[in-house]
């Protein structure tokens, strides 16, 4: 699973991807959350992780698309913490309350914060 796999990965690794990634685990993002399965068909995650990029790298999925693709991935992850509310202003709208989540979502997208938010909030 390719998410577990990106966290396990070396953090040389995860920052030429994103920098939000560094010192994360499974328990870092909702959408994963922490498991007791270290291992699947004596192989862990990190260990896929490596075999995952090699066979990206053999479709010609590296460099640039490489870090692109993972970046797309490591925005549904971010997505999955981002907490929503009640407008105060409006009971029928919805607000992000997750302020933290939001600028590292972000950062990571390179739009707006308010950008995001209205997106989602529309």
């Amino acid at each position: 699973h390719i998410f577990y796999q990106l966290l396990a990965a070396p953090d040389s690794a995860k920052s030429e991807i994103w920098d939000g990634l560094l010192g994360s685990g499974n328990e870092s993002f909702n959408y994963v959350g922490d498991t007791d399965t270290k291992m699947i068909e004596n192989c862990s995650d990190g260990d896929k992780w490596q075999t995952t990029v090699d066979a990206l790298s053999l479709i010609n999925v590296s460099g640039d698309p490489f870090k692109y693709l993972m970046r797309a991935i490591c925005t549904v992850l971010q997505l999955g913490n981002l907490s929503f509310g009640v407008d105060p202003e409006n009971d029928d709208r919805s607000v992000i309350t997750s302020d933290a989540e939001l600028l590292k979502l972000s950062s990571l997208m390179g739009v707006e914060k308010s950008t995001i938010e209205k997106a989602l909030t529309f």
